[in-house]
């Protein structure tokens, strides 16, 4: 892995770190710069760009045991598993009559036929393509059961700073609620810009990664809406279907990008992180400046209820 260029940034109060949220605007590019970034806040600045679904012991659907914890597995067995957890979640919801967008007697068959005997074919047609999974036409469906917490390889972004901020803040106040937490833990805002990182990627050191931005139709989706939600998509390649599975997260990509000025290399990737203490306060001062809350972000009554419980944490 070559040189890994991303800024980092980390901040003692709320106030500061909302000042220098967004990122710093400069001479070569400015509609460019400003308009490639997207967010995604969280908890722990720990965690790095991972999806759930290749994470380890992540829990995914056996054909045989249902849910089941998955640390060792084969490339094989991943993408199996990720096949009949999407596969799971499609027919149980379109038995009962939820919208896809997208063409559903098309996609039951492919589905069905794949739970099949036919996968394994339908892989080993694929070995010359490495970025084949998933396919482009179940990217919908996969999608939507991320939103709703099935483990996919999407990671969840938006295209707002500022409710970045109000996810990471509001989760790592629920770990301290409940104990969950550590002394000098900080929350993090990861800060990506993804027309920068397509650059990027026609170098030798993303031969074997596939970042792409995958946004959902709005019609049924009014959180994502509220939210200015999108996903980005990581495919990572392989040499043989049957070796041991491993992933590689996106924050140890290369992110440098040379705008060919002389020592002018900048990040596509920028890390701000703020203790996790100063959660409750960065709550209080988003609703206060930026009208940023629960019921601003979850649809219905619902989000009225989260907003009344969660103004418990302002400080």
């Amino acid at each position: 892995m070559s040189q890994i260029y991303y800024r980092e940034y980390a901040y003692d109060t709320a106030e500061d770190f909302l000042d220098n949220l967004m990122p710093k605007g400069f001479t070569y590019d400015e509609e460019d710069y400003i308009t490639g970034w997207i967010y995604r806040g969280q908890a722990d600045a720990k965690w790095d760009l991972r999806p759930s679904a290749l994470r380890s012991k992540v829990l995914l659907m056996d054909h045989q045991n249902g849910w089941k914890s998955f640390s060792d597995r084969t490339y094989f067995e991943q993408i199996r598993a990720e096949l009949l957890t999407i596969t799971h979640f499609f027919l149980v919801a379109d038995e009962i009559g939820f919208p896809f967008s997208t063409d559903l007697l098309k996609i039951r068959t492919q589905l069905e036929d794949w739970m099949g005997n036919s996968f394994h074919e339908f892989v080993e047609l694929n070995k010359q393509n490495p970025f084949f999974w998933p396919p482009q036409e179940l990217l919908p469906i996969i999608a939507t059961a991320q939103h709703h917490g099935i483990p996919t390889r999407l990671l969840d972004f938006t295209s707002s700073a500022h409710i970045a901020a109000y996810f990471a803040a509001v989760d790592a106040m629920r770990l301290m609620r409940q104990g969950k937490w550590e002394e000098g833990q900080s929350i993090i805002v990861w800060e990506v810009n993804l027309q920068w990182l397509r650059r990027e990627q026609h170098s030798p050191a993303w031969a074997n990664m596939s970042v792409e931005k995958i946004s959902t139709p709005g019609f049924g989706n009014q959180n994502m809406i509220l939210q200015k939600g999108l996903f980005v998509l990581m495919k990572e390649t392989y040499r043989n279907i049957d070796d041991p599975f491993t992933v590689t997260p996106l924050d140890d990509y290369p992110s440098g990008i040379n705008f060919n000025s002389p020592g002018q290399i900048v990040s596509a990737i920028e890390k701000h992180t703020l203790k996790i203490s100063e959660s409750g306060k960065l709550l209080r001062l988003l609703y206060q400046n930026h009208k940023i809350s629960a019921e601003r972000l979850f649809e219905g009554y619902d989000g009225v209820v989260r907003s009344l419980r969660e103004r418990d944490y302002w400080r």
